[in-house]
């Protein structure tokens, strides 16, 4: 098959999964449906509630900064690293970190992860978010060649997100 085949293929299937998440409100990513809402804060007042996590608006930015206490930076940079999303008729911000996630909080009193670093590590006093997941609410360590709780450092709302991580504004 030629180059421009290809291509055109590509093309028209990536048109077709474009079509398909904007019908089905599926899959589309943060940046893009953060252009949909103008108003942040009306919205939320409007809905409620409203788990879809959205790039920081520029509306919002001096809110983010107040907030998260950031005298430094750009304002893109703000925008780029903070998501807001609406939970009791609220504006609601997070700021992604290393080790700060923004989705919701992984509650499973497993890890297939932790298993796996275990099987590899016996008895470690510690298992790295890199292995047990950033959103695990809980600290975990190894007995014999699997993970158990040790802790639980972080708690969740009532929609699912990590308390911690989250502010209203």
């Amino acid at each position: 098959m030629n180059r421009a085949l290809r291509s055109s293929r590509r093309l028209v299937m990536a048109r077709a999964v474009t079509l398909l998440a904007v019908i089905g409100g599926i899959g589309l990513p943060p940046r893009a449906i953060s252009a949909e809402i103008a108003s942040p804060v009306a919205h939320c007042l409007k809905v409620g509630n409203d788990d879809a996590t959205r790039k920081l608006t520029k509306s919002l930015v001096a809110d983010a900064r107040r907030v998260f206490d950031f005298a430094g930076g750009s304002d893109q940079t703000v925008q780029e690293t903070t998501t807001w999303r609406c939970m009791s008729g609220r504006v609601w911000i997070c700021n992604y970190g290393a080790n700060l996630p923004c989705g919701k909080g992984d509650v499973s009193k497993t890890s297939e992860g932790g298993d796996q670093f275990c099987a590899d590590n016996p008895n470690a006093d510690d298992i790295p978010m890199v292995a047990t997941g950033h959103s695990s609410i809980h600290r975990w360590r190894c007995r014999g060649r699997g993970a158990v709780i040790d802790g639980q450092p972080f708690s969740i709302d009532r929609r699912g997100f990590v308390v911690q991580f989250w502010k209203p504004i």
